[in-house]
């Protein structure tokens, strides 16, 4: 009291000292309350830890005091790199994918019980999905009309090239949606396969190809404008 006195140049406040009081002075533990901000630790006098504070706990494994996204949440169809970017099939998948795209096609012009048979279609093409390995074949048309193809297809080569199916654009003498093209990639969105990944394998006609071991130059048929402009990507 004498030092209080010294310092504060006051007599020292002793109403502080009865028991209604001293925890202004000396605050002490109680563990008989029920939260450790209103005097006391709750549940017998030891403290809860809350693992959480009503949002959703990470289910992942701990490492170096780290959680992470446990496998079976993962999505198997995307990883991503380091950088945070998508990462996509590599160019040994690629290939591997186009190849087998060309051999069904090889094996679909075989079928053809003749070569006049394998004549009636000028072209065949392979389409394949690098992203899911998907493959189609096609055969030119030129009766195609936009009701014999899928609505996305319809939409994605009018949206490309400005016209409607069955019509004729300024820079190709085909008409839209005749290619095999767009008969190949039409199976592949009907596969659920979006049309903006599909690529393809060269385009044959089937009477040059059909039970030969080699291929010739005269086999194989130069992209039409149309499709290249639909898929510049991928033809």
């Amino acid at each position: 009291m004498t030092v209080w006195e010294i310092v504060t140049h006051m007599s020292f406040p002793v109403h502080l000292l009865d028991d209604e009081n001293r925890k202004l002075v000396n605050p002490v533990v109680i563990t008989s309350g029920w939260n450790p901000a209103s005097e006391g630790y709750a549940e017998g006098g030891g403290v809860i830890t809350t693992p959480h504070t009503g949002g959703t706990q990470l289910d992942g494994v701990q490492k170096d005091g780290a959680y992470v996204t446990p496998e079976h949440k993962l999505n198997p169809g995307v990883m991503y790199s380091e950088e945070g970017t998508a990462k996509g099939p590599n160019l040994a998948e690629i290939d591997k994918v186009s190849a087998q795209a060309r051999q069904d096609l090889l094996d679909e012009i075989n079928k053809f019980p003749s070569k006049s048979k394998a004549g009636e279609y000028a072209t065949m093409i392979g389409a394949y999905d690098p992203l899911t390995g998907k493959t189609a074949i096609g055969g030119s048309n030129m009766k195609i009309s936009a009701d014999m193809l899928h609505v996305d297809t319809v939409k994605y080569i009018e949206d490309k090239l400005g016209v409607k199916t069955g019509e004729f654009t300024s820079f190709c003498k085909n008409k839209v949606g005749a290619c095999a093209e767009i008969s190949a990639a039409d199976s592949l969105v009907r596969q659920g396969v979006d049309p903006s990944r599909i690529r393809f394998t060269e385009a044959l006609r089937p009477r040059e190809v059909w039970r030969k071991e080699t291929l010739t130059d005269k086999a194989v048929v130069e992209t039409c404008k149309n499709c290249g402009a639909s898929w510049p990507k991928g033809s």
